[in-house]
């Protein structure tokens, strides 16, 4: 870096969505002395734009933003329907508008740290001594680090074997006139039959009058609105026996599925991928809370103890494997999908299939998820997956 540029931070991150708040905030709570951090974000004010759900343990900086908490949840196919009950490891939902809020207190509190609202990023560059953040009105940010969390566009061409799907959701945030709602039980998934994708219902509830009722399908490419919204009018006539309600909000969303390996930087990168863009979704459910307030504690902790954070993994091998088998068996038979899940919600013990569903299974959790699935099927997916992981390697 020439001497006539100073740095505009020591850190920078772009993009102040769950991944990059989660960060600023860990990185605040482990200390990072005196550097001086900044987080730049496109939006303009923060308002509240879903909710984020997950069996994680409350270590982060966000346990007082929970504002539900069940024991119970269940998955219907064909007729048929399971509930699971595990009082240890309950299903939490934290509303992102008391995320945010919780956030931008931290970062307001914090002498070394800014927030810049209306930021949009145009260009990230690692130029060896330092990393370059090219903003919109064509200022450009210098840093010793950056954390950045936009999305890329796949720059090579896709293996046919890769898998490459979405999960394209659509949420109504509604209140019922009648009390419709199982308000002890989170419905994770209420499957609807299709057998090009993978199509269900999920149900978060908030009350017996009110609840998330959201569509979501598994699918190779986008799906339409009026798509998710016949399913949604079918679940309020069908299963709920079409009660009077009102929409409060909606929660729209489309989250990559993908076997695709995310580059992991080299050692002395500047430039690091967080989010979605850094491999934190989990490609075989699209839940993202925990792994990314793990990820962010452990980065947080190399760079607090003076470490540089580009060893960390946002999960472990094993998990990517199963994931990988799980996707390239929906694509090869989504019909099948329905009946796979709700055997393996009645099989496996709730505990360990929490575990697993969290990235946090043992090798025993493992083993037991693997008998619970269809044997030759995903002996024959893992196998060709072997075979993908050496030819990219």
């Amino acid at each position: 870096m020439s001497a006539d540029r100073k740095l505009a931070a020591d850190i920078i991150i772009v993009g102040g969505g769950l991944a990059g708040l989660s960060l600023a905030c860990h990185l605040l709570e482990q200390g990072i002395g005196e550097r001086r951090l900044l987080v730049l974000e496109a939006r303009t004010e923060y308002r509240h734009d879903r909710f984020w759900c997950s069996w994680a343990q409350p270590t982060h900086p966000f346990t007082n933003c929970i504002e539900n908490s069940w024991t119970r949840w269940r998955v219907a196919a064909d007729g048929r329907e399971h509930v699971q009950s595990c009082d240890s490891q309950p299903y939490r939902c934290i509303p992102s508008g008391r995320l945010y809020d919780e956030a931008l207190r931290r970062l307001a509190a914090a002498s070394n740290a800014e927030l810049r609202l209306g930021c949009a990023v145009r260009e990230v560059r690692d130029v060896g001594e330092a990393a370059e953040v090219e903003v919109a009105s064509g200022e450009v940010l210098s840093a010793s680090m950056v954390f950045d969390s936009r999305l890329q566009p796949p720059t090579a061409t896709v293996d046919r074997d890769e898998v490459d799907w979405v999960q394209d959701f659509l949420g109504w945030h509604v209140r019922s006139e009648e009390p419709v709602f199982d308000a002890q039980t989170v419905t994770l998934m209420r499957f609807h039959a299709s057998d090009a994708d993978v199509r269900f219902v999920y149900v978060l509830p908030f009350s017996q009058n009110e609840a998330l009722v959201e569509a979501t399908a598994f699918a190779p490419a986008a799906v339409a609105d009026a798509e998710h919204e016949a399913m949604l009018h079918g679940h309020f006539s069908e299963v709920l026996g079409g009660p009077s309600y009102e929409i409060l909000a909606t929660e729209r969303g489309r989250v990559p599925m993908s076997t695709r390996r995310r580059l992991v930087p080299a050692e002395d990168a500047r430039v690091i991928p967080i989010g979605t863009a850094g491999g934190l979704v989990k490609p075989s459910t699209g839940y993202s809370f925990e792994a990314v307030q793990r990820w962010s504690r452990a980065v947080a902790e190399d760079l607090a103890a003076g470490r540089k954070p580009t060893g960390q993994a946002p999960r472990s091998a094993r998990a990517l494997a199963m994931d990988r088998m799980f996707l390239a068996f929906m694509r090869r038979d989504p019909a099948r999908m329905p009946q796979l899940f709700l055997h393996m919600f009645e099989k496996v013990a709730p505990d360990v299939l929490v575990r697993f569903l969290s990235d946090r299974s043992t090798l025993r959790d493992a083993a037991a998820v693997a008998m619970a699935l269809p044997k030759l099927p995903m002996l024959r997916e893992s196998m060709r997956s072997l075979r993908l992981w050496v030819r990219s390697a």
